[in-house]
């Protein structure tokens, strides 16, 4: 994966979801894909019933969908966001963070969890941090 590609999509990813906390909404799952010119593109075309049923089946849809749209469309990249409790590798504990499930067409996955804490209408973020995954999107095209 370029390195520039991987900070383009994860830095949309992040904005977004950064701006949907400090106006105090919701993070709903969500997804964005980056296409060969390097335009990237966000959906949540879901119904706000969707998103009460059970977060687990959310997410694993929209694998789903993004592992159809890969296989049918040229796309060079997918990210899936979420917000998450996460044991922080440094301290230990659990702590709210944004995910953001990074693939590249390539093969290479990540797990990149950014880190905050939300007192009144104050968020503080943490440092990022990420590890390899195994890819769910882009399986079979390595």
């Amino acid at each position: 994966m370029k390195t520039e590609h991987l900070d383009l999509m994860l830095d949309s990813a992040l904005t977004k979801a950064c701006e949907k906390l400090e106006k105090n909404e919701n993070i709903y799952p969500y997804v964005l894909v980056m296409d060969k010119n390097t335009y990237v593109e966000f959906s949540e075309d879901f119904d706000k019933d969707v998103y009460e049923s059970d977060p687990e089946e959310l997410i694993e849809d929209l694998y789903i969908r993004l592992k159809k749209r890969a296989s049918e469309e040229e796309i060079f990249g997918a990210v899936l966001v979420c917000q998450v409790k996460v044991k922080h590798p440094e301290y230990g504990e659990y702590c709210s963070a944004i995910e953001a499930h990074v693939e590249y067409k390539d093969g290479s996955s990540y797990a990149c969890f950014l880190p905050y804490n939300k007192k009144d209408d104050r968020v503080d973020y943490g440092e990022i941090f990420s590890s390899e995954v195994d890819a769910k999107v882009f399986v079979n095209q390595k």
